[in-house]
């Protein structure tokens, strides 16, 4: 099993636990029953329908190599994996804070309770964490680090 293939594993285990994070909170777990069980169907669906392609795909890209290499070509450079660079960590980093703060509206507008929006501060932190490790880990344009 590779390594990629274990982190896929634990994020959709990681996932399938989160609907039930909800039960943490006493005075809101009366609202949630009845949609904890919807919502972790429909992360497991999620989850493995991006197992599943994720894993199609890694197969397909093997697959391709494979008849390169054996053809003795040489491989394209857009079929590599491309280095980790400072822009996509950047992407990231403003996707998830994004993300966070539409989350976080969209449940204080539908719930009008702060502990319920509260839950998109784990998006928020995610995003911080990748403008931490943009800024700390990858060089900068001019070659210097950050």
């Amino acid at each position: 099993m590779t390594t990629t293939r274990i982190a896929h594993l634990l994020l959709a285990g990681s996932l399938l636990l989160a609907p039930a994070l909800a039960l943490a909170q006493r005075d809101w777990v009366d609202e949630v029953q009845d949609a904890a069980a919807g919502t972790a169907l429909f992360v497991i669906a999620i989850a493995g329908i991006a197992l599943l392609f994720g894993t199609l795909r890694e197969k397909f890209k093997r697959d391709l190599f494979a008849r390169f290499i054996e053809k003795g070509q040489e491989m394209p450079a857009a079929l590599l994996p491309r280095p980790p660079s400072r822009n996509r960590e950047l992407r990231r980093a403003m996707w998830l804070t994004c993300l966070g703060v539409g989350v976080g509206l969209a449940l204080y507008v539908n719930t009008g309770k702060l502990n319920v929006a509260a839950w998109s501060l784990i998006l928020l932190f995610l995003g911080a964490a990748s403008f931490l490790n943009a800024f700390l880990f990858y060089p900068d344009d001019s070659g210097g680090k950050g």
